[in-house]
């Protein structure tokens, strides 16, 4: 009898750790990343794969068969652009990116651009130039913390653009484009900075959203 008690908390709990973090295809990752993204109108395909490994690592959702056999390494997922990339092409041939508002692809620079209708979406001037892949470096920690800083004119910037509406912490750090800048570190530097950050999935830093 105590056998049996002991075992079945045991197997709940299991099943409460496995549907907490939903399993995701890559399309549906890609999908997801897009529909954030195109609030800025355009993107490339590296801004999706930077946002998809950022989400699934953060423990948004798991991508069983990216997960990293690397046990001691603290990335969980190893998700291969090229994959990303077939992945838009996918969703591009059935009509997905038509839905979502894709007006059309530039090829003429040296990686494509996805432009998105966004006429119903308020312009942000910190639009990221999608055409250099290069992201800004900050090696000086007072250039982020400090309110007067050029990070937080940029945050500023962004969130005026929105008039009030409700930025994730994702679209804002794709705006920013920094390198070694976390979710988790823009959620303290908004926070420190007074801006008002409503939790969304716990602990998945991207989710959560600004007001």
């Amino acid at each position: 009898m105590n056998t049996n008690a002991n075992t079945t908390p045991v197997k709940n709990n299991t099943d409460a750790v496995s549907t907490a973090t939903p399993n995701y295809t890559l399309v549906e990752a890609v999908t997801e990343a897009v529909n954030a993204l195109k609030v800025n109108g355009k993107f490339s395909a590296h801004d999706v794969t930077v946002a998809v490994r950022e989400s699934v690592n953060e423990g948004e959702y798991a991508l069983p068969s990216y997960k990293n056999s690397d046990v001691n390494s603290d990335i969980k997922y190893l998700v291969n652009h090229s994959d990303v990339k077939a992945a838009l092409e996918a969703i591009q041939n059935d009509g997905t990116l038509t839905n979502l508002g894709l007006i059309d692809i530039d090829y003429s620079g040296q990686y494509r651009v996805y432009n998105f209708d966004n006429a119903s979406i308020v312009p942000s001037t910190s639009t990221p130039d999608v055409n250099n892949d290069a992201s800004t470096d900050y090696d000086d920690s007072d250039d982020v913390v400090d309110s007067d800083g050029p990070v937080a004119k940029k945050i500023d910037n962004y969130l005026n653009n929105h008039r009030g509406m409700a930025a994730t912490v994702r679209q804002i750090h794709s705006a920013l484009k920094i390198n070694g800048l976390t979710s988790k570190d823009l959620v303290e530097l908004l926070t420190n900075l007074g801006y008002d950050v409503e939790v969304g999935t716990e602990n998945a830093y991207s989710t959560y959203t600004v007001h």
